[in-house]
C-alpha cells in the first residue's frame, strides 16, 4: 500500500509540473527589417516540376523581444509560389545593467507553409509563413515551439519589413 500511495503522489507531482511548464510558454514578438541577400540553391521540390524551385534569402536586424539579428531563406516552387521548406536563424542579444549588449544566443529552425509573391524575380511579401524551432544555444539551447513569419520588400529602398512571432 505505500508503495502505490508513494506511486501515486509522484504521478501527480509529474502532472502538476508538466501543467506549470505548459503554462510557461511564452510568445516573443519581433519586428524584422533587412535586405534580400543573394539566393542559396534552392532543393528538388517533392511535387514541383524540374526547374520549378526557387528561393530567397534575407538578413535582418530584429528588434523587439528577442532583438538582434535574423536570417532566413525560403524556398518556393515558381509555378504556384507556394513555400515548401526554409531555414531561419536568429541571434539574440540583450542589454545588460548598463545598457550594454550581450549575446544571449540562438535560436534555429525551419520554415515550412505559406506563400510568397513574386514580381520581376524578386520575392516581395511573404504570408502565412510557419517557423519551427529545431535548436539553440547559450540561453536557448533547450527551447522548441513554433511561430509565424510574414513580410513585405519596400522596392523603392529596396528593404525587406515584416514581423515573427515564437512560442517557447
Amino acid at each position: 500500500m505505500k508503495k502505490i500511495t508513494l506511486g501515486l503522489i509522484f504521478t501527480l507531482f509529474l502532472g502538476v509540473f508538466n501543467c506549470i511548464q505548459a503554462a510557461a510558454e511564452n510568445t516573443y514578438r519581433n519586428t524584422f527589417t533587412g535586405t534580400p541577400v543573394t539566393a542559396k540553391q534552392a532543393p528538388r521540390h517533392p511535387q514541383g516540376a524540374p526547374g520549378s524551385e526557387a528561393s530567397a534569402s534575407f538578413i535582418c536586424e530584429a528588434t523587439g523581444d528577442l532583438p538582434k539579428v535574423f536570417t532566413f531563406t525560403v524556398f518556393y516552387d515558381k509555378d504556384s509560389n507556394a513555400i515548401y521548406g526554409g531555414e531561419w536563424k536568429l541571434l539574440v542579444s540583450m542589454p545588460d545593467a548598463s545598457g550594454n549588449p550581450v549575446e544571449k544566443g540562438t535560436i534555429r529552425g525551419t520554415i515550412s507553409g505559406g506563400s510568397v509573391a513574386v514580381e520581376n524575380g524578386k520575392v516581395i511579401s511573404i504570408t502565412g509563413a510557419n517557423l519551427v524551432i529545431g535548436g539553440g544555444d547559450g540561453d536557448y539551447a533547450q527551447v522548441s515551439g513554433s511561430g509565424t513569419l510574414s513580410g513585405n520588400l519596400d522596392v523603392t529602398n529596396n528593404k525587406f519589413n515584416g514581423g515573427m512571432s515564437l512560442t517557447f
